[in-house]
């Protein structure tokens, strides 16, 4: 059984038993336990000897002890794994988070002021979601982020961080950006994402509004570049939505 002990006295005897590739050729008995995890064995610990009948019930249990503590140690890590992606991690489309993104413009600004290059912060908001959400259902709205999610991220340049920041807005940064043709880029970004979006077999017409600022042209700090973003966000969408300011 893939989840049993076993102790094999006599390899020699039991040629159907499989060991690992790794053994070496002068093993003549082996002792073998599953690595217990929360979706079932994770793993073999595995030890040999070079003569048969080497091992007995007391060295199995020994065997099984330690097991058992790695079994237990390794599940905490990925426990532990599990929360912080989590943290990091929007659990509707997978992107990285606000905090996530927070990180992503200082990190991108600390890059950039040694090197002399550009950073561009750009924040996308879906015009009138609270529109879709009570026309087609809540399901098919989580549906549309999720599509404009993977779209984002497939039509951006390598190096480029997308994330969602809450409800219907996304964050994007740039690095290295030509100032005139990321505003170009971004317009074709911000039109293809919901272009012919359909979900379950249904065409939502939706537009989205994109607020830009530039790193140091704009502002000289993270705070300062997002207001910046946020503004001329809020600018796009009062003349006229569908736009990038």
């Amino acid at each position: 059984r893939r989840d049993a002990a076993v102790i094999v006295a006599d390899i020699a005897a039991e040629p159907e038993i499989l060991l690992p590739l790794q053994t070496p050729s002068d093993v003549r008995c082996a002792i073998a336990v599953p690595i217990p995890s929360a979706d079932g064995p994770s793993g073999v610990l595995s030890c040999g000897a070079t003569r048969p009948r080497a091992f007995g019930d007391d060295d199995l249990v020994v065997v099984q002890t330690l097991v058992n503590a790695l079994g237990s140690s390794l599940g905490r890590i990925r426990h532990e794994a599990r929360l912080e992606e989590a943290a990091r991690t929007d659990a509707l489309t997978g992107l990285p988070n606000r905090a996530v993104f927070g990180q992503a413009v200082e990190q991108a600004i600390v890059a950039a002021d040694g090197t002399g290059d550009r950073v561009a912060i750009a924040l996308l908001d879906l015009d009138n979601f609270k529109e879709v959400n009570d026309a087609y259902g809540h399901e098919r709205g989580d549906a549309l982020l999720q599509l404009v999610a993977k779209r984002l991220t497939a039509s951006l340049p390598a190096g480029a961080v997308v994330a969602r920041l809450g409800g219907d807005e996304f964050g994007i940064v740039l690095v290295k950006p030509d100032q005139d043709l990321a505003v170009v880029a971004l317009e074709h970004v911000r039109a293809g994402v919901l272009e012919n979006a359909t979900v379950d077999g249904q065409e939502i017409g939706v537009e989205a509004s994109v607020g830009v600022s530039f790193w140091p042209a704009d502002a000289d700090d993270r705070e300062s570049l997002l207001l910046y973003a946020e503004q001329a966000l809020h600018e796009a969408k009062r003349t006229g939505r569908g736009i990038v300011r």
